[in-house]
Parts: structure tokens; sequence; C-alpha cells
């Protein structure tokens, strides 16, 4: 991993139980909203917040650094989420981690919850809760992950793998907790994936043991700023990626899976080559269909070489006109 972590403050002397990793790029707009979300939680135990400034240019560090401790900061050159959360992880002095993302809010009650949890259940590696969009912040609670339901529980997510492999990411990032020990034996986050890297991790970490979640929001989750990466093109091009990924090191799907797998890949495929083909040109979509789309056919990839040979106006209004008939393309 290409980071070096410098300017960390390491006040107090007893060691906390739960270290809050919160990456951060030119987040002064909303930096101080989530670091006091973690600072009004209630715990019996001592825990600190691990601020990552990824080579910000507009006042991130200097906020965060105005909080002190429990409030920690990490200067490191850009290197995106991933290799923030990874110097993040690296740095914490806990053995339980926790990940919150920048631009949201952690619900009241969450550490002392997720801690209790994972300290008394040894074989769960991985626990996590649901979210609020910010969208629907004012509403009353309605459940969003594709999960069983039982209000206030936790629940043991059954064969977490399959449903990763075949149905997409249904573990949000910014409210889950791990221990620091499986995190470093997973591999951490591959630092090469802006998106959905957290999806590709959490497929390394299914064979080390059980995934639990909480029926509860865990954090809010603010959609609505310009630079939000899960609104930005790599949104359209990291989850084929990382989907192909875990493809190529599968040795346990069968058949049906394979094929389930096959067919999300697909889906993501398809979000990816027709963003290539609308803003990065055909070149880049040829190669990124030579690089994944070879492994769903023949046909598939002529098909799509086919398409590549439309005019790049054409190919728009052709997009343009798709969506508004049938909609934004489901996940």
């Amino acid at each position: 991993m290409k980071s070096e972590a410098i300017d960390v403050n390491r006040e107090g002397s007893e060691s906390p139980l739960v270290t809050v990793v919160i990456p951060a790029y030119n987040r002064e707009s909303c930096l101080a909203e989530a670091v006091e979300s973690v600072l009004v939680q209630e715990t019996d135990f001592k825990y600190e917040v691990m601020v990552v400034d990824d080579g910000s240019t507009d006042r991130t560090g200097e906020i965060a650094r105005s909080y002190g401790y429990p409030v920690r900061v990490i200067s490191k050159e850009n290197g995106g989420p991933s290799s923030a959360r990874n110097a993040g992880v690296l740095a914490a002095r806990s053995g339980l981690i926790a990940f919150l993302d920048s631009d949201d809010l952690m619900s009241p009650g969450r550490l002392a919850r997720q801690a209790e949890f994972l300290l008394a259940h040894p074989e769960v590696v991985l626990t996590f809760g649901d979210i609020i969009l910010d969208a629907n912040a004012g509403e009353k609670y309605r459940k969003s992950l594709n999960l069983p339901f039982v209000k206030d529980q936790w629940l043991v997510v059954d064969n977490p793998y399959r449903r990763l492999m075949t149905r997409g990411n249904f573990v949000p990032n910014q409210t889950t907790m791990f221990r620091k020990d499986d995190y470093l034996r997973a591999g951490m986050m591959d630092e090469s994936l802006l998106v959905s890297e957290d999806y590709e991790l959490w497929s390394r970490m299914c064979s080390m043991g059980d995934f639990a979640y909480c029926c509860a929001p865990f954090a809010l989750v603010r959609r609505n700023l310009e630079d939000n990466l899960m609104s930005s093109c790599h949104a359209r091009t990291d989850m084929a990626r990382a989907l192909h990924k875990m493809l190529l090191r599968d040795q346990s799907l069968g058949p049906r899976e394979k094929h389930e797998s096959l067919a999300l890949l697909r889906t993501f495929l398809r979000q990816m080559l027709r963003y290539d083909l609308r803003e990065r040109g055909r070149r880049q979509m040829l190669k990124d269909l030579r690089e994944i789309g070879s492994r769903l056919g023949r046909w598939y990839f002529f098909k799509w070489w086919a398409v590549s040979l439309i005019p790049l106006p054409m190919a728009r209004l052709i997009s343009r006109l798709r969506s508004r008939t049938t909609g934004p393309a489901r996940r």
C-alpha cells in the first residue's frame, strides 16, 4: 500500500476499544457533522476517531485537528478512499474498527451496540446495520437492505458469499464494524478500486466467519453532494471491475450460482460500456470489453463491438431515448 501516515495525534495512554476511521478528501463543508455524530456516542468504553486527510486542498485537515483527542489525524497524499481507509486501519490503536464516510452521520447508540455484539460473538467477522438515505431522512424509518428483517434484532446472514456473488453488495460500508486483525488477514481493501472496494473485500472475508446484520439504522447517508463517489462515473465502472476480480478468484460457486453471478456481471458491465461509449470513447470501451466481457462469451463481445461502431452523437441520443422509455438501470 502506497501511503505515508504523518502528523498523528497519540494522546491518551489507555488504548481505545474502537477506532472510527473516516476518510476525507476536500470535505470542509460536512466533515464536522460527521465527526460530531461520533463524539456524541454514549459508550462505557474508550474510542478514538481517525480522520484520514487524503491529500485535501481545502480546510479538511485543519477542521479535523481543531477537535483534539480523541480525534486523531493522518495526512497523506491523495490515493482514494480505499487507500485512506487502509492507512487509518493500520494506524488504529484499537482492536475493533468502525467505518464512517465523511459526508454521512453515525446513528446514536451504534458504537456500543456493535462493539458489545462483536465481543460476545467471536465467530462473527463483520457486523453492519441499515442506512437512512438523505432523501428519506424526514420520514419514518424504512428498511432499505434486501435482507430478512426483525426490527432491532441481530440476524446472521445466510451464505453471504453466494449473496454477494449473485445479488451484489448488501453491506453498507459506512455501517460496518470488524476486528482489525481480520481486516489485515483478509488483505485490506484493493486500492485500485475507487467504488466497490468494500464489495470486493467482503467477498474475501466471507470464508473467515459469519456476517451479522442489525435490523436498525446505523447511518444517515447523504448522496446529494456533488462529489459523492456513488454518484460518479466510478459507480458505473468499478462495480464491474470488483465483481470480475471476485469471479477470477472464485472456486466454490456451483453451475447455477455461476450463471447468476455472470448475469449480475452482465448488468454491471453494460453500465460500464454505455458510460465508456458516451464519455470516454471507443478505445476505452473496447479495452474494458476485452478485459471483462470475454467471460460472457464471443457473441457478447461481438455484439458490443458492433455497438461501438455507432457514431458517438447517435449513441448519446439512443442512450437518452432509452433512459426516458425504460427509466434508470436497475442494480
